[in-house]
């Protein structure tokens, strides 16, 4: 798993009765970021609000429905549901590496959040970690990609990432994650620029993330309506298999020239309590010098 270039951190001492680990990291230079491991929402958000000096708002995960099918899904509370809780998922993959047909299959994996501070700001931390085992031309390739992604706090918005090749996305214009969404409806998150590292001083291209609600029924269909338990769990613990609709989250990164350099694109199915379960994805990214376009479906 490749780390920052900059994140160079050392163990310090909490001194309270949980014990539970700290980690420093220098504030040289904007990007980089401050992390302590805490145990709940609660406390995390106790914690960045005093960090803010500002109080802590109210709850996102209140929003529900109590439709069979959710007319409208309940996204602010998805969003902050899949920040505290993690996730983990199996999945299938079928795609290309530089236009060579692969196969194969993989898991994503989404820590749980410490708070960390991200350009001066508090914010929680999580990091995603995609592996996928396939094959070209018959021999076994490992493709890992492990991003660290900043959300504030008080909305589960993202605010920012650090990419596995070290560059850096500033969200600059966030619009409100909207309480509920209704199933065809479309929106923007967040827009914002990519630098090539955590100076932030040579800009790469955009940034522009949006979210698309669709029906589970019509979107999601045979093992995804499914139980949710083995090859899932964190945000799917407690998931109502009857009641879920898609929310498919995308964030694209384009050049000067409105060119594609980053994809990624990730379907969770959401029920009327603000749960989820993830049902694929789509990948589509440079790593090691190598076009990678994967698409990955739950197993």
């Amino acid at each position: 798993m490749k780390r920052h270039p900059l994140l160079t951190a050392r163990a310090v001492s909490l001194a309270t009765r949980h014990r539970y680990p700290v980690w420093a990291v220098s504030a040289e230079h904007r990007g980089e970021v401050t992390r302590r491991a805490l145990p709940t929402r609660r406390a995390l958000v106790a914690v960045a609000s005093a960090m803010l000096l500002g109080g802590c708002g109210g709850g996102n995960n209140n929003a529900t429905t109590t439709s069979a099918q959710p007319v409208s899904v309940p996204l602010q509370a998805a969003f902050a549901n899949q920040v505290d809780n993690g996730d983990t998922a199996s999945f299938s993959v079928s795609g290309t590496i530089d236009s060579v047909p692969v196969t194969g299959s993989g898991t994503l994996t989404d820590s749980a959040p410490v708070v960390a501070t991200f350009n001066d700001a508090a914010v929680l931390e999580t990091k995603e970690t995609i592996t996928d085992i396939v094959l070209e031309n018959g021999t076994p390739i490992t493709v890992t990609e492990t991003k660290e992604i900043f959300t504030n706090p008080e909305t589960s918005a993202e605010v920012g990432q650090i990419n596995d090749d070290g560059s850096v996305d500033v969200i600059t214009q966030i619009d409100p994650i909207p309480i509920s969404a209704p199933v065809g409806s479309s929106g923007v998150l967040g827009e914002g620029i990519e630098y090539s590292n955590s100076s932030e001083q040579t800009m790469v291209g955009t940034v522009e993330e949006t979210y698309t609600v669709e029906s589970g029924a019509a979107s999601s269909g045979g093992s995804s309506m499914g139980s949710s338990g083995g090859s899932n769990t964190g945000s799917s613990l407690g998931f109502s298999t009857a009641n879920c609709d898609v929310v498919d989250v995308v964030k694209e990164v384009k050049d000067k020239n409105k060119n594609r350099i980053r994809k990624s694109d990730k379907k969770t199915c959401v029920d009327d309590k603000g749960n989820s379960k993830f049902v694929s994805g789509e990948e589509h990214d440079r790593n090691n010098g190598h076009d990678d376009d994967f698409d990955e479906n739950e197993q």
